[in-house]
């Protein structure tokens, strides 16, 4: 006797056959997710002048909302627990970590290696990289902006490249954050610097915010390192003149140590304690950004002061 058919009248004990669930469902394999299917995708260079880190992370931000991933990237917790995973929490996250790593420079990678498994850990961190200190800060995108001049007849790459530079700056400065006189006061400054002074204040250009006193401190200290080498020069050439010519005996009361800081005989700008505090002097800290600046220094406009 043959068996009844399930679902028959005469196998009621014996349940119907499951349906099988969709494959992306069951799947543990980030491969078949549907945010990982990407194309056209331009690579994101590395952090620096040439970044294209403005168009690439807006191709990318409509590609997290169209496929309902964008969640992770909010750094709201709370968002992230409530919101709907598109497959899993896990899968969401694997799948946005291997889409960004496959659109980038492997020159980003190091900005980020710690977070290969963080989605939004990794994203912020691109953010950081590309549009804060290694991009430059504001007073470096200021001088750029105010520094370019058009080369030949092609105005129209002129433009493209000041409105880049715009962007750049753009991303730098907020409502609560605004560009202020002492700004326009370090920009006139590095300005007007000659280019073999602007060694001296190359590693500020990338902060986010300069203070007009780490730009004179910076300046004085170059002056007096100049000053030291000049006297050092002539003290060598008047050695070498004494080996020749027998020395003349000084005049009772005279040096012939004379410091050119101070205007005083008896000691060398080696040696000079005004000097010493000029060059030990520590910087303003860029968190007092915006507090009045150190004596002899907080007229800044209409006439900024006259430094010696």
């Amino acid at each position: 006797m043959s068996n009844p058919p399930l679902g028959s009248s005469t196998g009621k004990n014996v349940p119907p056959p499951k349906p099988e669930l969709p494959f992306v469902a069951q799947s543990t394999n980030v491969s078949v997710h549907p945010e990982a299917k990407t194309t056209g995708i331009k690579q994101l260079k590395p952090p620096g002048p040439d970044s294209n880190y403005l168009n690439w992370s807006w191709v990318l931000d409509i590609h997290f909302r169209l496929t309902g991933v964008m969640y992770l990237l909010e750094l709201d917790e709370k968002q992230v627990k409530l919101a709907a995973p598109r497959v899993s929490l896990e899968q969401d996250n694997l799948a946005v970590c291997s889409v960004i790593a496959k659109s980038i420079h492997p020159a980003n990678i190091h900005y980020f290696c710690q977070f290969n498994t963080n989605a939004c850990g990794l994203w912020n961190l691109l953010k950081t990289a590309h549009q804060d200190t290694t991009s430059g800060g504001v007073m470096y995108w200021l001088r750029k902006m105010t520094l370019s001049r058009m080369t030949g007849n092609d105005i129209v790459t002129h433009l493209d490249e000041m409105a880049l530079i715009y962007e750049k700056l753009n991303l730098l400065v907020f409502a609560n954050s605004p560009l202020t006189m002492e700004d326009i006061y370090v920009l006139a400054m590095l300005t007007l610097l000659p280019p073999d002074w602007l060694f001296c204040v190359l590693s500020m250009m990338n902060n986010a915010r300069i203070s007009p006193n780490c730009i004179i401190n910076s300046s004085k200290q170059e002056d007096l390192r100049r000053k030291a080498c000049t006297e050092d020069l002539a003290n060598t050439k008047s050695v070498s003149k004494t080996q020749t010519h027998p020395p003349d005996k000084p005049r009772p009361g005279s040096s012939r140590y004379f410091c050119t800081v101070c205007k005083k005989h008896g000691h060398s700008l080696k040696r000079c304690t005004e000097a010493a505090s000029i060059l030990f002097r520590p910087e303003t800290p860029q968190k007092q950004h915006g507090q009045k600046l150190a004596r002899g220094h907080h007229h800044l406009l209409p006439f900024p002061p006259h430094h010696r």
